[in-house]
């Protein structure tokens, strides 16, 4: 996407978010009669060195826990499973049922957005924990953003920095800074199935890894194309509306469609799959590769590690919670 398109494209983008309990839309930060809080962005910052570059492992394997425990909570039944297993209010309300957990999380299920947006988080804390351990100097040099910052950008008529799509970008819970990272990924379900866009300010490269379609460039631009112009445009007015002295005007973006390795064998696995690519695209390619017995193993872990993120103040049952950690 060029400069050109993305100023042609400003005043006909997308609408903004609905409140995290799904209500009436919040007033956008810029309309609020104080002037918003922003944050300067340093000009002498260096481009962050990628962690897997550094010496040290980001993430390791599967927790052997965590598969032992998906047994356990796919038993449960009844009233036991009707309770919010994920309670998680950071950046913004997350509740999650184990009934729905079940559902997602069988084999052949397919992820939801809360799902989605609960292992974002988690990914999140185990970056966090991964750079501390090998004792990076770079805190972060990727930002995530949860599907909210999506739905919101895909909906039609004008985008708007909520107080919601701010928490996502500049809450306190982050360890590093949005602004300073080198790449920030979207996860988006809007051609039906999960796919993952990272915008690389560094090579200004938007990279698409699609798991399910796999045509020639030209189908797939004219797949993703029109979403990717959307999530551009927010993009920039997240920059325009909550940092001063950004210089990157966001032009001269191309479209890079990543080859995968992995093709999955239903639609209902390429949730399951960009999880496993937030973790491992460098920038460049992906550093551990997906097979089907990985996915198998990344499908069975995340209930455990839902549920036992930092923060999660949902009511976890009985049988397994006295060995969840929740400590700040």
């Amino acid at each position: 996407m060029t400069a050109d398109e993305r100023t042609e494209n400003e005043g006909g983008g997308p609408s903004g978010a609905a409140g995290a309990d799904g209500g009436a839309d919040p007033e956008p930060v810029r309309a609020k009669k104080v002037t918003p809080y922003k944050r300067h962005v340093a000009d002498d910052f260096a481009s962050p060195q990628s962690p897997f570059e550094q010496d040290g492992d980001m993430h390791g394997e599967v927790s052997e826990l965590s598969l032992e425990k998906y047994s356990l909570l796919m038993r449960y039944t009844s009233s036991c499973v009707e309770r919010f297993w994920v309670s998680h209010d950071v950046p913004i309300p997350l509740k999650i049922t184990g009934k729905s957990l079940q559902q997602q999380l069988r084999k052949g299920g397919h992820l939801r957005a809360d799902v989605i947006t609960g292992y974002v988080r988690v990914i999140q804390q185990q970056d966090a924990m991964a750079f501390k351990k090998n004792k990076c100097t770079v805190v972060k040099w990727r930002h995530i953003m949860e599907p909210h910052f999506t739905e919101a950008a895909l909906r039609g008529g004008e985008f708007r920095v909520t107080e919601a799509i701010r928490e996502l970008v500049v809450g306190a819970h982050l360890a590093g800074l949005y602004e300073h990272s080198r790449m920030v990924m979207v996860p988006t379900n809007g051609t039906g199935y999960w796919a993952l866009y990272v915008w690389d300010l560094q090579t200004r490269a938007v990279h698409v890894l699609d798991l399910v379609f796999s045509g020639p460039n030209w189908e797939m631009d004219e797949l993703h194309g029109e979403h990717i112009k959307k999530i551009h445009i927010a993009l920039v007015q997240v920059a325009i509306d909550l940092f001063e002295d950004w210089e990157d005007d966001f032009g001269g973006f191309h479209i890079q469609h990543k080859k995968l390795y992995y093709q999955p064998r239903a639609r209902c696995e390429s949730g399951i799959c960009i999880l496993h690519y937030m973790k491992w695209f460098s920038g460049e390619h992906v550093v551990r590769i997906i097979n089907e017995e990985q996915a198998e193993k990344q499908r069975r872990a995340i209930m455990y590690d839902l549920i036992s993120m930092t923060g999660n103040n949902g009511d976890i049952p009985a049988g397994v919670i006295e060995q969840v950690d929740l400590t700040e």
